[in-house]
């Protein structure tokens, strides 16, 4: 708006006076558009790099190890991967940067807390957490009309100024967020701050452990066996140095056995892998990485596991009435199949009377999982977010637009089935995506349980976004990724932890096809919100279309 109101002063000016050199008028407006988008950039990577190094600080809390360090190909930064299979991108700076210094610094108590300026980041007179179940990721962003840095820490809904103003200037240097990435340490990487804060992560650069049926968590039904193949690299080797009491293994070359209890109950698997030959400690903990890296595997016995899958014939609940359906005559809801709308876009069910649309479903009698769209934009509707029932496929990119948004990129649900559930929601913290809550799929009962997994795909939409683009977003570059965030909460709404699942990161990774995601790191809980997130920014907030589509959610029981 402000640009087109500059243009408007230079025609008419130019207009009264033809004989006027405007050259040095011009050049002006043209820096002016170079420090919008030089501020608009920072912001941005700010944002990116705050989010990052909370990253970081969860992989040092869980004991993650870092598992490869790659510097990315336009040399603006790194990207860290994790024996977890999470990574993230931390960046180098971005010229022309007067960002507000955020950092973190370690307390007396052990705990980093973050830090602005220097000086402790107080909400009513207490330090933030930057790690731990209470942790929060501040956000940074420009006032359009005081031209001064502001910053949220409650997810964008208030913002404080930090009385900085914003400058941004072509050419000149900014400052890095992060100072450096010190690799030279054959076990262990550390990463230095602008401020000169430090921390370290061990990092595994000879070998890595997996395991073929689970990463962090492993979910049992009473007495059952599992058999895991652990593989590590040549040269290595692994321990079992401890099973919780009632749990029993056996191990026959890289075959480790595992056997549940009769009972419920929650136990704890730790494996060492270390060099051949390398003595292994005789106690169950280590004070240091002398002997190789240890791993630690969750373990869970439950009487049953129930899987959502959408399908007519799973249908358990007892029939329900939409009534704002059918111009409030109302629509019973006998099937899954009877959810899915038509039109996709601008239908009866996801888009019916405003202030009374409440789609929702309930997996009653099964999973006991249940949906309701969330209040946004002060109504109940799909275009402020929600999870929408749907049969509609196809694979052709050229049907890739917000009318085909329920299609999913394939030819089925997962495993060759009907139906699917199509999300859609976000929450960016940008001024121009005023939405309130997320999305979220909860336990209608109130019990806690563990959502083992689930599995995801790319909705077509997103699809033809990411590799073509559109008039709202441009297709994915190297850089550019795209990643679902599940946050878990208990009964008491507290946040049990956080699942994340890279969608896209670069054009050469993106999902083309039904996935697993597991999702019992979370732990066990009573309700989950989805959110979708990435670098792709056109000046109004995240770009990409934040769907995605999911099959098939097991729940432990």
């Amino acid at each position: 708006m402000k640009k087109f109101f500059i243009f408007s002063l230079i025609a008419v000016f130019i207009t009264a006076c033809s004989k006027y050199d405007d050259g040095d008028l011009w050049d002006k407006v043209n820096d002016l558009d170079t420090r919008v988008e030089t501020l608009e950039k920072a912001a941005k990577t700010t944002n990116s790099d705050i989010e990052s190094l909370r990253s970081l600080l969860t992989a040092l809390q869980k004991n993650v190890y870092v598992s490869k360090v790659k510097q990315k190909e336009d040399q603006s930064g790194y990207i860290i991967e994790f024996t977890d299979n999470t990574s993230v991108t931390i960046s180098n700076g971005v010229d022309g940067i007067d960002a507000p210094s955020v950092s973190v610094r370690k307390d007396e108590d052990g705990i980093f807390y973050w830090t602005i300026g220097g000086e402790w980041l107080l909400v009513d007179d207490q330090k933030v957490q930057a790690e731990g179940m209470n942790a929060i990721a501040p956000q940074v962003r420009i006032n359009e009309s005081t031209k001064m840095w502001e910053l949220s820490t409650d997810n964008g809904a208030s913002w404080t100024s930090l009385n900085v103003v914003a400058v941004g200037e072509a050419g000149k240097n900014g400052d890095t967020f992060f100072k450096s990435v010190d690799t030279s340490d054959a076990n262990n990487v550390t990463f230095t701050l602008a401020d000169g804060t430090t921390f370290t992560l061990p990092r595994t650069p000879d070998f890595m452990l997996s395991l073929t049926h689970s990463s962090e968590n492993a979910v049992f039904i009473p007495n059952e066996t599992k058999t895991y193949t652990v593989n590590v690299d040549e040269g290595n080797d692994f321990t079992v140095l401890y099973i919780s009491t009632g749990w029993n293994y056996t191990v026959n070359g890289n075959q480790l056995t595992v056997t549940a209890p009769a009972s419920a109950s929650d136990g704890e698997l730790k494996i060492l892998v270390s060099p051949i030959n390398t003595i292994a400690p005789t106690t169950t903990s280590r004070s240091s990485n002398a002997y190789g890296k240890l791993y630690k595997v969750h373990l869970f016995v439950t009487n049953e596991f129930r899987t959502l899958t959408f399908e007519d014939t799973d249908f358990k609940a007892t029939p329900y009435t939409l009534d704002y359906a059918n111009n409030g005559a109302g629509l019973t809801i006998n099937t899954w199949s009877d959810l899915i709308d038509d039109p996709q876009y601008g239908g009866p069910l996801l888009y019916g009377d405003y202030s009374k649309t409440q789609y929702y479903w309930y997996d009653q009698n099964n999973t006991e999982l249940y949906h309701i769209f969330p209040y946004n934009y002060s109504a109940y509707c799909y275009w402020g977010g929600g999870h929408a029932i749907s049969n509609y496929v196809s694979t052709n990119l050229a049907d890739g637009d917000f009318n085909h948004q329920l299609m999913v990129y394939g030819n089925s649900g997962h495993n060759g089935s009907s139906n699917f559930c199509m999300h859609y929601g976000y929450i960016d913290g940008s001024t121009f995506n005023p939405t309130e809550n997320l999305p979220e799929i909860t336990f209608y009962d109130g019990k806690a349980r563990i959502i083992d997994h689930m599995f995801v795909n790319n909705s077509l939409y997103a699809m033809n976004c990411y590799i073509n683009g559109n008039g709202l977003t441009t297709n994915i570059g190297e850089s550019d990724w795209v990643k679902l965030v599940a946050i878990g909460y208990d009964a008491d709404d507290k946040e049990t932890g956080r699942a994340e699942f890279y969608m896209v990161n670069g054009p050469k990774h993106i999902i083309k096809e039904w996935t697993k995601w597991d999702l019992s790191v979370l732990g066990k809980v009573v309700k989950v919100g989805f959110n979708v997130t990435g670098s792709s920014d056109n000046g109004y907030g995240f770009s990409q279309p934040a769907y995605f589509a999911y099959d098939d959610v097991v729940v432990a029981f």
